[in-house]
């Protein structure tokens, strides 16, 4: 094992783990003095940070091993050889006392960028007395709620919405002060969480106009310390929100609707739902309303129509999980209103697309169809998973298709008449026809406390009415899974890897081809 890797690597923590240093020091032992592989499975990334760290961590190495040898004199030049490799390995704790000396500096550059968005908004709101700000918060679903709305609102309205992980407040921040002007009508941000207060803080700090809280479940919960600590910094954003102000609650989500009484109290409460709950249609029939959408096989769209209480619009929804028309619901309320017409609603419902990595389509080889939901982790997602699996166990032979990626010429079999048809160069279609054989690959969920191995068991016997092959890398929670699956599916193939490259680098060994392969979450190398 290279001596430089190991430091590379140590470095590489050091960022997944956000400068946190106990969880640092922690997936040290667990990654590199056990001396597990040392795959990086993202790139590091350079931040002025990061190499101000690194360097300082260097610097000290290199002083503290001139003073020792200038101490010992030939003897230390003799030890300081025999002691290098040991040297590298706890690089760890350079990397430590490096960030523990830079803190000060961090925080006051926090400080200034967290000032400066701040003041930023403050002026916009002068400028802008009309404008909207709309905060999410939640434990899943924040991503996708902020792209829709981004789109649908976006159809009437100049929006300027967080991107990528920029849902702390030195990410709101920047995003502000790179692209905040008058001519934005609509922010919308997405607020992140891993202790009670999170929330809160950026609230104070952003002073939203509208809330959106998305669902509550076990994701993140070993930092939050527990699922009480988690419905409270959900629900942070209706403590900050001026009084009478209307907060969107999703009613599919079980502990949204036991809890919500107990903080929303000062608040318009409007729910909105992917499974037309009837309090989800609100007291002038906005939203879905009673026209319960249907799923169109041959385009893989939900189709259906929109209502704004006195007219209905029909709409197309491009995606594959169910609680896409959640969004819809949520999309078509909030742009009622804000003053939209449905058309316009409409016309941005039909621009919607999975967030990238979640329950995403994409180009398959030998007649697979693959669906990547790698950046999903929590276990709502897992259930949205399972969901569109099912789509793909139809009894009855069908032969319609489905639209991908892909750029080659492909032939597409008709599962009832076992006969083959070539699709001309980019014709960009797969088959969808009668049952498919499904394979679901994960290493597992992360940060769900001491309820994990419960909830994968039973994650794995939901898993078990539309999954034919299980493919787990091989831990605590991944053998719970595959102990409720048995259960459930005695018959059903279970195949354990001993890591997620050597998944990936593997598992094609045993497909046939035709199969739909679905990836859940990705876990990043601090764990």
């Amino acid at each position: 094992m290279s001596l430089i890797r190991i430091i590379t690597y140590q470095t590489y923590l050091l960022q997944q783990e956000n400068y946190e240093l106990k969880r640092f020091l922690k997936a040290v032992w667990v990654k590199t003095i056990n001396f597990k592989s040392l795959t990086f499975r993202q790139e590091i990334v350079w931040t002025n940070k990061l190499k101000l760290v690194t360097g300082l961590a260097f610097a000290i190495l290199i002083i503290e091993q001139i003073a020792f040898v200038n101490w010992l004199g030939s003897l230390g030049c003799i030890l300081l050889l025999i002691k290098l490799p040991f040297l590298f390995l706890v690089f760890c704790l350079y990397l430590s006392l490096a960030t523990l000396i830079l803190k000060p500096l961090d925080i006051w550059q926090k400080n200034k960028i967290i000032n400066s968005g701040t003041s930023k908004l403050v002026e916009w709101k002068k400028s802008n007395p009309n404008s909207k700000i709309i905060a999410i918060a939640g434990s899943y679903g924040k991503s996708s709620v902020k792209n829709a709305l981004e789109i649908i609102l976006g159809q009437k309205f100049k929006v300027l919405a967080t991107t990528g992980n920029e849902n702390t407040p030195i990410g709101i921040s920047r995003m502000l002060n790179r692209g905040l002007n008058n001519n934005i009508e609509i922010v919308i941000l997405e607020l992140g969480e891993y202790k009670v207060g999170d929330i809160k803080e950026m609230c104070d700090f952003f002073q939203p106009d509208i809330g959106v809280i998305t669902g509550i479940n076990e994701a993140h919960l070993e930092r939050m310390g527990g699922i009480e600590n988690t419905i409270k910094s959900i629900f942070e954003p209706a403590e900050s929100l001026p009084n009478r102000s209307k907060i969107y609650l999703n009613q599919d989500d079980k502990r949204v609707f036991e809890n919500y009484q107990s903080f929303c109290n000062d608040l318009k409460i409007q729910f909105y739902s992917s499974i037309n709950h009837p309090l989800s249609k609100g007291s002038n029939q906005n939203g879905l309303g009673d026209y319960q959408p249907t799923f169109n096989q041959n385009s893989l769209s939900y189709n259906g129509q929109i209502t704004n209480g006195t007219e209905t619009q029909n709409f197309e929804l491009n995606m594959l999980a169910k609680y896409g028309l959640g969004l819809v619901d949520l999309g078509t309320q909030l742009g009622n209103e804000l003053g939209m017409n449905l058309n316009e609603i409409a016309n941005g419902i039909k621009e919607i697309k999975p967030v990238p990595h979640r329950l995403e389509l994409i180009k398959g080889q030998n007649r697979t169809i693959v669906i990547d939901d790698s950046y999903n982790g929590n276990p709502e997602g897992v259930r949205a998973a399972i969901e569109v699996l099912s789509l793909f166990k139809k009894s009855k032979p069908q032969t319609t298709v489905i639209q991908s990626e892909a750029k080659d010429p492909l032939t597409i079999e008709n599962t009832s008449q076992q006969e083959s048809y070539p699709f001309p160069k980019g014709s960009n279609q797969y088959s969808l026809g009668g049952s498919k054989t499904t394979v679901y690959c994960t290493p597992g969920l992360v940060e769900i406390g001491e309820s994990s191995q419960e909830v994968h068991y039973q994650l794995g016997k939901e898993l078990a009415s539309v999954v034919d092959i299980l493919i787990l890398v091989k831990n605590k929670n991944t053998e719970s899974m595959a102990k409720g699956y048995g259960e459930i599916k005695p018959e059903g193939i279970i195949k354990y890897y001993e890591s997620g490259p050597d998944l990936h680098a593997k598992f094609g060994e045993m497909l046939k081809g035709g199969e739909v392969i679905l990836f859940q979450n990705d876990l990043t190398d601090n764990y």
